[in-house]
């Protein structure tokens, strides 16, 4: 249950490398249509096929405008009731959990950021380049599918011959344009501008923070605030990042496929007249703040699984219900 895109970043440079993946993430192979941009940004939120199947894409740093949809959601939220785990749900929900432990410990260890040049403070590299290739990346994975994304960044690491960093994005020439070429996509001059901008002024952001497991702390909060004062850098970029450097206390509010699974689990409870038991949003949810990341996980693999296979959708939607049950609550 790895769901860090840094994950999925460093399966892509794998991939690159002729290297054998360590996992897989199921992506639809149906051709993807792109929407209209806004506000000069590459590409809608989401997009739908001839057949009018959902195809997921990455998380957008746009502020969201509340629909009716979204505010009887909230409403539903703000409702949220806990739902003890017994019998075999208890089994499975230790199962999922224990999963989920060995999966982050995998992405902090020491050993598993030194095997991949996505890495944040992988051993070849300095914390702090390390630290601008993984920000750098997920601005390529916003707004798209993983996919593209993943080929677009293969494609512009093969052409600066490693990873990104501030020195070899300021050395294209061409401005942004050439940035996208160099991607092979033409189109994400915005994001192009984005990661140029994010080069110049990486010297003067605040202090990095370090590899470590654990809920944010100032030093964190302080590093947000300056990168999102980066045009084109937001939320969903920055807690992803958070991610995976290891924090907890993530809740990712930005990111579709969350907000698909926290909507898939709701429709599910609903419809076999359950109380929900998520609150995601909600200013009364109870799961204690340091269990937010796994809170996220569980949501974004549901909306995974249940896009991998409509007919699944039922047993993933109790597999969450398990995990989530098995989440410590305020």
């Amino acid at each position: 249950m790895d769901n860090s895109l840094l994950a999925e970043l460093a399966a892509a440079r794998r991939a690159h490398r002729g290297e054998p993946s360590q996992h897989v993430t199921p992506t639809p192979d149906t051709a993807e249509h792109e929407a209209p941009a806004r506000n000069n940004e590459p590409a809608a939120k989401r997009v739908r096929t001839s057949g009018e199947a959902c195809i997921d894409l990455c998380g957008s740093d746009d502020e969201a405008t509340p629909t009716d949809g979204d505010e009887a959601l909230a409403r539903r939220l703000q409702s949220e009731e806990s739902r003890g785990a017994g019998g075999n749900d208890a089994a499975l929900a230790r199962r999922l959990q224990q999963e989920e432990v060995q999966a982050a410990a995998a992405m902090t260890s020491p050993g598993a950021a030194a095997s991949s040049s996505s890495g944040v403070g992988a051993a070849a590299r300095s914390i702090d380049d390390d630290a601008f290739d993984s920000l750098a990346r997920l601005v390529m994975y916003q707004r798209d599918s993983r996919h593209t994304a993943a080929a677009a960044d293969a494609a512009l690491c093969a052409a600066l011959g490693g990873a990104l960093s501030p020195c070899g994005l300021l050395g294209i020439s061409g401005g942004a344009a050439g940035v996208a070429g160099l991607m092979g996509q033409p189109s994400w001059e915005a994001k192009a501008q984005t990661m140029l901008e994010l080069a110049g002024k990486w010297a003067s952001l605040s202090a990095l923070p370090a590899r470590r497991s654990g809920a944010r702390d100032a030093v964190d909060k302080a590093f947000e605030a300056s990168a999102k004062g980066v045009r084109g850098v937001g939320p969903w970029t920055v807690n992803e990042f958070m991610i995976g450097l290891g924090r907890t206390d993530v809740l990712q509010v930005s990111c579709h496929e969350v907000a698909t699974g926290l909507r898939h689990l709701l429709e599910a409870e609903q419809a076999g007249g359950q109380p929900p038991t998520v609150a995601a949003w909600s200013k009364a949810a109870r799961f204690r703040p340091d269990h937010l990341t796994r809170v996220s996980a569980i949501l974004r693999a549901l909306h995974r699984r249940v896009q991998a296979s409509r007919p699944a959708k039922a047993d993933a939607c109790t597999d969450a219900q398990a995990a989530l049950a098995a989440i410590p609550r305020e």
